[in-house]
């Protein structure tokens, strides 16, 4: 059980580069093994054992005591503002070991309190989840591996101390090699069928399909899932390095989030062009600046630009959404398309100053109103807000630096530890009460207000300018970060950053008007639409549905793993029948596995074994029978007692037809009893649950 624990343990190597907290797990595992151990051989009551495993746990919780709630908030504090994997740190250590070793006593109770080892696989993957759930990347199936093994040593040493009682050395070491291989087998089989499985099921994010509806072939993931995580990271990871011709410094732009519902601010689906970007109306006359990216290891699908983007020199295949100019990857391996490239970018510099801005009013982004939406179940105390900020403002541009004004000044303050995402009710709440957040929240709080004001809006993630070097600029991933953009006539899509210029990392982006320095805000219209080419387009008819690359439809590949899936249970079972079947040679052994047979066999039927010597049980079942198989497990149940408590009588053993034989008797004849067996139990056999012994 400690080593299982162990191995199960390993799973949280993602969030911490501190691994000590497996030795202080081995000190409390052993701990309480030496002590169940001991009380065994003392005969101490099972109830009592349970409680006397928790003594390492608790003296190593008291040794603590004074300074614990003190290191648990630290540990609650370090954990909020660390980057996965966080550094080592005395609270997350002793927290992993305790939790950990509360896992391994509820493992305990369960395969040897409870006799039923094959009940802790639920138990032996929590750790698992742990990073699955906590972390926006997915986690590796590699480090659900380890746990696996460990439920194989579990089930592996429970059929071992079941059958090697009163065996001979030389079985015993028989015994063992059969259960290792078996072990390797069902764990190599149940990892294969895992992969296929997996290879058919539709990845996250939004889905884009072709007009045709054929071959499903690109979607997008969420870049806001990695925004709080790198906000919260104590050191910033140096992740791309560029140069412009103006020698100025620019937000690199990845993708637009132009949905709001009640979740928050999202992707929705799209085309994706090939070709060139195309002209917006109204900036050919703005300045054009060349910038030269390199990006170290950072890998995305979303390739960093600077607003507005003109041209794109870069490997690989990209496309872009003309709704949103955000540059995409396709092709293989387009989930990393940014790691270790170099590529040119040509881009306007839209600047308008306080006077263009303040003049403007909304404008038609021609999206259906989609950047208009507001959920019916927003707050009305919101919809009031913007319209008491906004109600001295004449135009629409002077409403938006005046929300813009608002939402910069000392009434708000940045901070990371706060609730996560830009949601409907977070960003009611930081509106409305706490007014305390990041820059998601900001962003999203703009957005909000300029739609209640009836300005179109969507939030952008990207990065901030970064830090100037020698050779021109350098970010990291503390300068991931969301601002807004609001579309304006004549001006377009014009950017704005409404976090306070005191946030961590972010240098001073000051309030468009006519005397600041440039602002982080560029604009396009959404007319000059490229035409799309057959060979790029992918259209999506929903924000959520699912597809990935394959040869079959999604629905079929689901289908058909699904069905592989659904008769794996039925396909041991089976397995195990022929494995006990077979004859070995060795009465006895041919007359035990065939007993047990027809108790599986009972129990897929729903019956319920009975207990006592092989002669009661069987003059018990033969009850429920017809005459014929009646009389076959009455025969093999004495066959049964002989081998076990006469084993000097193997001709008696031996004796009578072959146990197989007799075995698919009886079960035919139990299977003519129970017609009306469920579907689940033919899919899900109750035995598998029941170790063989």
């Amino acid at each position: 059980m400690t080593a299982a624990i162990l191995l199960s343990g390993i799973a949280l190597f993602p969030l911490t580069d501190d691994r000590a907290y497996l030795g202080m797990l081995a000190a409390l595992t052993l701990g309480s093994t030496a002590i169940g151990a001991l009380a065994a051989r003392l005969r101490v009551p099972e109830p009592l054992v349970r409680v006397l495993l928790l003594l390492p746990g608790i003296l190593l919780i008291a040794w603590n005591w004074e300074g614990l709630p003190g290191l648990l908030a630290e540990t609650a504090a370090h954990a909020a503002e660390s980057f996965a994997p966080m550094a080592p740190h005395d609270g997350f250590r002793l927290l992993s070991a305790v939790v950990l070793w509360l896992l391994f006593i509820v493992t305990e109770a369960i395969a040897v309190g409870l006799d039923r080892p094959g009940w802790v696989f639920p138990v032996l993957m929590l750790p698992y989840l742990v990073p699955a759930i906590v972390l926006s990347d997915e986690a590796s199936p590699l480090m659900l591996a380890p746990a696996c093994l460990g439920y194989l040593i579990v089930l592996g040493t429970a059929v071992y101390n079941r059958a090697v009682d009163g065996a001979e050395p030389a079985g015993r070491r028989g015994l063992a090699r059969g259960i290792v291989a078996s072990g390797l087998i069902v764990g190599v089989l149940s990892w294969v069928l895992t992969g296929l499985a997996s290879a058919v099921i539709p990845e996250r994010g939004a889905a884009y399909f072709d007009p045709a509806g054929i071959d499903p072939s690109v979607q997008l993931g969420d870049p806001t899932l990695d925004l709080i995580r790198n906000l919260r990271s104590p050191s910033g990871r140096h992740i791309i390095s560029y140069r412009s011709s103006d020698g100025q410094g620019h937000y690199l732009r990845l993708a637009a989030l132009s949905a709001f519902d009640a979740s928050g601010f999202k992707l929705v689906p799209t085309d994706l062009m090939a070709g060139p970007l195309g002209l917006p109306t109204g900036i050919a006359s703005r300045p054009l600046i060349d910038v030269e990216v390199t990006v170290a290891d950072f890998g995305s699908e979303w390739l960093p630009v600077p607003w507005v983007p003109q041209a794109v020199s870069a490997e690989g295949e990209w496309r872009h959404d003309p709704a949103t100019r955000s540059i995409v990857a396709v092709g293989d391996n387009r989930r990393v398309a940014t790691r270790f490239l170099e590529y040119a970018v040509q881009s306007w510099q839209l600047e308008p100053g306080s006077e263009e801005i303040s003049a403007a009013q909304a404008g038609d982004p021609g999206d259906a109103g989609l950047t208009l939406q507001l959920p019916d179940e927003l707050d009305p105390a919101v919809l009031d807000l913007a319209a008491e900020l906004t109600a001295g403002a004449s135009t629409d541009g002077d409403k938006l630096l005046t929300l813009l004004s608002w939402l910069r000044s000392d009434a708000f303050t940045y901070s990371t530890a706060t609730i996560q995402g830009s949601t409907m009710a977070t960003v009611s709440d930081f509106l409305l009460s706490s007014r305390s957040g990041y820059c998601e929240q900001f962003a999203g709080s703009l957005a909000i207000l300029a739609r209640a004001a009836g300005i179109p809006s969507r939030v952008v993630i990207g990065f901030l300018p970064g830090v100037a070097t020698e050779d021109g600029f350098e970010v990291t991933t503390k300068d991931m970060h969301a601002w807004t953009e609001v579309f304006l006539d004549p001006l377009g899509w014009v950017a704005f950053d409404p976090t306070p210029s005191g946030a961590p990392g972010a240098a001073p982006v000051p309030t468009p008007n006519a005397s600041a320095s440039p602002t982080p805000s560029a604009s396009t219209p959404a007319s000059a639409t490229p035409q799309p080419s057959p060979s790029a387009t992918s259209t999506a008819p929903a924000p959520e549905a699912g597809g990935g690359a394959g040869v079959l439809p999604g629905w079929v590949a689901g289908v058909a793993g699904a069905a592989l899936l659904a008769a794996v249970p039925s396909g041991l079972r089976q397995g195990r029948r022929w494995a006990r079947l077979r004859p070995l040679g060795d009465p006895a052994v041919d007359a035990e596995n065939a007993w047990d047979e027809v108790r599986d066999t009972a129990l897929d039927l729903g019956r319920s074994w009975p207990d006592g010597t092989p002669r009661q049980v069987a003059a018990e079942v033969a009850g429920w029978l017809d005459p014929a198989a009646a009389a076959a497990i009455v025969e093999l149940g004495h066959r049964v007692e002989l081998a076990r408590f006469a084993p000097t009588a193997g001709a008696d053993v031996a004796d009578g037809p072959p146990p197989a034989a007799q075995a698919r008797l009886i079960s035919s004849a139990l299977a003519a009893t129970r017609p009306e067996r469920s579907a689940l139990n033919r899919v899900f056999p109750r035995s598998l649950l029941r170790l063989p012994r």
